[in-house]
C-alpha cells in the first residue's frame, strides 16, 4: 500500500513523541519518498546488469556479422573494379597499338610518296 504525505506526517509526529525531533528526522530521512516498491535491490541491479550485458553481447555479435558481410562485399566490389580496369586497360592498349600502326603506315606511305 503506497504511503501518502498525510500518513508520513502522522508517522513523523509519532516518532517525534517517541524519539524526539532529531531522532524522528534521522529515521524519516532513511525512508523512501515513493515507497519501498520503488526501491531497487541488489538483485534488481544484478538482473539489469545481466540484461544489459546480454543486449551488448547480442549487439556486438550482430555488428561483427555485419562487418564481416561488409568486408566480403568490399572485397567482391574491389575484385570487380580490378577486373574492369584490367579489361579497360587491354582495350586501351589494343586501340593505341592500332592507332600507332595506322600512323606508322601513314608515315611510311607518305615517305614512299616523297621519295618515289
Amino acid at each position: 500500500m503506497p504511503v501518502d504525505e498525510r500518513a508520513r506526517f502522522h508517522l513523523y509526529q509519532q516518532l517525534t513523541e517517541l524519539l524526539g525531533p532529531a531522532g524522528a528526522d534521522t529515521l524519516m530521512a532513511h525512508l523512501p519518498l515513493a515507497g519501498w516498491a520503488e526501491v531497487a535491490t541488489k538483485g534488481d541491479l544484478d538482473l539489469l546488469r545481466a540484461a544489459t550485458k546480454a543486449d551488448l553481447d547480442r549487439t556486438a555479435a550482430e555488428l561483427h556479422t555485419e562487418m564481416a558481410e561488409l568486408r566480403t562485399e568490399l572485397h567482391t566490389g574491389m575484385a570487380e573494379v580490378r577486373a574492369e580496369v584490367e579489361r579497360s586497360s587491354r582495350r586501351t592498349v589494343v586501340a593505341l597499338v592500332a592507332v600507332m600502326a595506322t600512323l606508322n603506315a601513314g608515315m611510311l606511305a607518305g615517305a614512299a610518296v616523297l621519295v618515289g
